[in-house]
């Protein structure tokens, strides 16, 4: 079960996993959200009504994390099986396994390849449920600490790199991938310069559970409930976002006017992003 609420307003209540629900995400219309829970299962659901449209099944372990591909005709889903898969969501079917390996994927980011981003391997012929997935690239993070980038298109491998521990969170923005680890290590890359990292640091000790872009920089809160914005021009100064008094903070989102972060101690907290 989990809620749609608009401020402080309880909207939806939304059931039909049959165990904890590990990701939500809104499709790019704002009024369809998909779900991906311990149940092995991906639901599709109506905002508006809460109705559930279509039920995934093909996992045979937790779904970890969630990806939705441009305007959503296609989605994918990592899972603590070790695999990533695309699916159609017309036909709530698996397209393909986008990658298989021994091994938990804790997180997953999908971004456009850069326009100097060398795809290494020669185009293919599309299924023909799949929507532009051509130049899209699919980042993976796992619990052994690699970290590794796939085409989404010809689901072939085309850079690993190893951290120093656990891969809680990947995420992207428009030409960037940003990796929170276990050790409190954050990493930012260009994919088409991974092996010079943009930035790496371990600013917090305490683990990475999420990871914001913003503004010229990011967000990132942790176990301890420490949240911290960098900034990429001096990121010797940092802001700290307080409230949460050493409990986790899971998840932090932006509606570009505020930040929200979310904690463990069962309170939403609101900051103004001028202020930040």
């Amino acid at each position: 079960t989990f809620l749609i609420l608009q401020l402080e307003r309880l909207l939806r209540t939304l059931q039909g996993h049959l165990g904890e629900v590990r990701v939500v995400k809104f499709f790019p219309s704002g009024i369809v959200v998909l779900s991906g829970g311990a149940d092995f299962q991906l639901k599709v659901w109506c905002a508006k009504t809460g109705s559930c449209a279509a039920t995934f099944k093909g996992h045979s372990a937790a779904i970890s994390d969630v990806g939705i591909v441009e305007r959503g005709r296609n989605i994918v889903s990592v899972s603590k099986d070790g695999t990533a898969k695309l699916w159609d969501c017309g036909k709530s079917e698996c397209i393909a396994t986008v990658y298989a390996e021994t091994g938990v994927i804790t997180s997953c980011a999908l971004l456009n390849a850069p326009n100097d981003f060398d795809l290494k391997f020669p185009s293919g012929t599309a299924h023909e449920r799949e929507v532009g997935t051509e130049k899209k690239l699919l980042v993976l993070a796992k619990e052994d600490g690699s970290l590794i980038c796939v085409s989404l298109f010809t689901r072939q491998v085309l850079f690993t790199r190893k951290m120093p521990s656990v891969i809680n969170t990947v995420v992207s923005d428009s030409h960037l991938i940003y990796a929170g680890c276990d050790d409190g290590t954050i990493i930012v890359l260009n994919p088409s310069h991974h092996e010079e990292p943009r930035f790496l640091s371990q600013l917090c000790s305490s683990s990475v559970y999420s990871i914001l872009p913003f503004k010229s920089g990011f967000i990132s809160s942790h176990r301890d409930g420490t949240v911290i914005y960098i900034d990429f021009r001096n990121p010797l100064l940092h802001t700290q976002l307080t409230g949460s008094y050493c409990d986790p903070v899971l998840k932090v989102v932006t509606d570009g006017e505020c930040v929200f972060t979310c904690c463990r101690d069962g309170v939403i907290r609101k900051f103004s992003a001028k202020a930040i």
